[in-house]
């Protein structure tokens, strides 16, 4: 089992209004099961399934979060888990792991409990 760390500039959120909320929201499929955790300051759990606010825009502009990601598959069939991160009534990005994944170590798809991390540059 590696750690799959995704490059730091890969994903850049340009936040529109720093009044917005920006959340987060993360679907798995395939049988997947994950977990993401994102320290803003407090730590933030996300399961399958949930979307959760990550801070306001105006908080956020300017630092890069590190989002923290463990899965499994129960099934033992592939691993799929789509982030989306969006700023309420603005802009979104989203990555799905592992198909986005451009990090180091390549991805070895008979991984099937991987732990990955993925950077957000706020904007």
């Amino acid at each position: 089992m590696a750690i799959y760390i995704e490059k730091k500039e890969k994903l850049n959120l340009n936040v529109s209004n720093p009044d917005n909320d920006v959340k987060i929201t993360v679907d798995c499929y395939i049988g997947t099961v994950a977990e993401v955790a994102v320290d803003t300051g407090r730590i933030i759990t996300i399961g399958c399934g949930e979307t959760k606010t990550i801070g306001i825009a105006s908080a956020l502009k300017g630092i890069t979060l590190a989002f923290d990601g463990d899965a499994d598959n129960p099934d033992n069939n592939q691993i799929k888990i789509s982030h989306k991160i969006f700023e309420v009534d603005g802009n979104e990005i989203n990555y799905t792991f592992p198909d986005d994944y451009t990090g180091n170590p390549p991805y070895d798809n008979a991984d099937k409990n991987p732990s990955y991390t993925f950077f957000v540059n706020f904007k």
